[in-house]
């Protein structure tokens, strides 16, 4: 009895012991770990959600009351020290001089005791019960703007390396202050700052491309039946005209057409007279009706067969110029000729003199080069600006003149090899320089800009999709400055909103301020 009583009050003094301020799962003391290093050790991925009445254990408090872990219960506008885990104005390793010495500090939570309400939960109020100040729940008594950061030397507010997670709420011409290790960094890095230049720009999609032969100017010279070629009239790269004979062919099959063409004519001529002599016979009253009847059924069934003769041989080829000839001269010879459909240029033949082709095989290819199809591999993110119609300017080093053309059809789905859209757009050719299967750069013009600020490119950088540039202020001092475009060319952007002319903008080694101000969003906070 007096074990089984003892043993209870022992789980008691446990389970209170656990429910306290330091109540951590694990048992280790101030002396292993220090309360900053293990609050940001144990909570970096802390923001996940937690499941309603879950328990934050490195803080022994409801998961929906830590305002350690969860950044959405922080007070809104005051500022929160990464590197320590806890508000700016409560961080006394970043602002000692802030430090009321007469006030218990609890270093788990980075709040005074008497307004940390995760230790003492009947210390919570609502907001508008009381002001900031007396509730221990707002920042110092002159704001958030009155910190200031020692290590950089800049209000806590503006600092872009303790406080880069402002920079997603920067409004154009707004910025946060970036500070070089040394007065001498600008002048080791070799960074430099120039003023902006006013001007205008065109903006443009840049995309590497394939000349190739216009699919609706090239021609495949097949035969529509079976023969032997007897003769060549062209050489590979000859020009020729439309109706140009090509080649010409032996078949058995042009023979036995025009035969059926003759046989027709004369079987229409025929059924024709007939059909006028029963007419003015039954108008006589000398034939009966029944035979009228039987020669216009004779005549109309001629005239199918002459109509079917005739598209036999069009088909083939002829025309009705040439069907005449044969009806007139009595023609029966077995050569089929073949024509060019329109002027252009031989590129390819695949013919010779007494070699038997079948139908539909290639003898000729005709091409007319005076227009190109260009294929242009655009970013899936490029392509959204393309539009059917717009100019594209290709260049090319075999060429040495200006080369224009525009587009002419954009894809409905990406390659799937690549993710590029291959974009069509037709290029003029009128001294056929330009050679099918070229390589070549092209720019896409997809808009222009009216006269701004114009600043190279480079030295422009996106945070969270919006554009930034580094504005110098002193010698170790830069801004990160949030600022809008409206344009961007191959080397220059236009920026419309956000800057002055009287701005020097870092436009060399620009980068480095990058990664000075990035190394912060990436993990490194403050330097204790």
């Amino acid at each position: 009895m007096i074990r089984n009583c003892l043993t209870g009050a022992l789980l008691s003094l446990l389970a209170l012991f656990l429910a306290g301020c330091g109540g951590d799962a694990e048992d280790k003391s101030e002396a292993e770990i220090p309360a900053a290093t293990s609050q940001a050790e144990s909570h970096s991925d802390a923001s996940a959600p937690q499941s309603e009445g879950a328990l934050c254990l490195a803080h022994g408090v409801a998961a929906s009351r830590c305002f350690i872990c969860d950044a959405a219960l922080r007070e809104p506008g005051r500022l929160w020290c990464r590197g320590h885990e806890r508000y700016e104005d409560r961080c006394f390793d970043c602002h000692p001089e802030l430090r009321d010495e007469n006030r218990l500090y609890c270093d788990e939570h980075g709040l005074f005791e008497d307004e940390c309400f995760l230790c003492h939960p009947e210390l919570q109020m609502e907001e508008s019960a009381s002001s900031p100040q007396e509730t221990g729940h707002g920042s110092s008594a002159d704001g958030p703007d009155a910190l200031f950061c020692g290590e950089h030397n800049v209000p806590e507010a503006e600092c872009g390396i303790c406080q880069p997670a402002l920079a997603d709420n920067l409004e154009p011409g707004q910025g946060l202050k970036i500070r070089l290790p040394s007065m001498a960094s600008e002048t080791k890095s070799h960074i430099v700052a120039r003023h902006a230049q006013r001007g205008s720009v065109r903006s443009s999609v840049n995309a590497a491309g394939q000349l190739g032969y216009n699919l609706d100017h090239l021609v495949h010279i097949t035969p529509l039946t079976d023969g032997v070629v007897s003769r060549i009239h062209v050489e590979l790269g000859q020009k020729v005209k439309r109706g140009e004979v090509l080649a010409e062919l032996n078949s058995p099959g042009i023979s036995e057409a025009k035969a059926e063409l003759l046989k027709a004519v004369a079987e229409e001529t025929v059924s024709f007279e007939a059909q006028s002599r029963e007419r003015g016979l039954f108008e006589k009253r000398v034939s009966s009706a029944q035979d009228l009847h039987d020669a216009e059924a004779r005549y109309t069934t001629a005239r199918a067969s002459l109509r079917a003769s005739e598209q036999m041989l069009l088909g083939l080829g002829f025309d009705r110029q040439v069907l005449e000839r044969i009806v007139s001269e009595q023609e029966t010879v077995s050569d089929l000729p073949l024509v060019a459909p329109f002027a252009g240029t031989v590129i390819e033949r695949d013919a010779v003199v007494g070699a038997a082709v079948t139908v539909g095989e290639r003898v000729f290819s005709v091409a007319d080069l005076s227009t190109l199809w260009l294929t242009l591999a655009v970013s899936e993110r490029d392509v959204m600006d393309l539009r059917v119609g717009q100019v594209v300017e290709v260049r090319s080093q075999a060429v040495d003149r200006e080369i224009t053309g525009h587009i002419t059809w954009i894809p409905s789905r990406l390659n799937e090899m690549t993710r590029m859209a291959e974009v069509r757009a037709e290029v003029a050719n009128p001294d056929e320089s330009l050679r099918a299967g070229m390589f070549v750069d092209a720019s896409i013009v997809v808009g222009g800009s009216s006269a701004s600020l114009l600043v190279p490119r480079d030295s422009v950088y996106r945070f969270g999709g919006k554009p930034f540039v580094f504005v110098r202020l002193e010698g170790d001092l830069y801004e990160l400055r949030r600022v809008e475009t409206s344009a961007a060319s191959e080397n220059m952007t236009a920026v419309s909103a956000g800057l002055a002319e009287s701005d020097l903008v870092a436009v060399e080694q620009s980068y480095l301020l990058k990664s000075e101000f990035q190394k912060s969003r990436l993990g490194a906070g403050c330097v204790d």
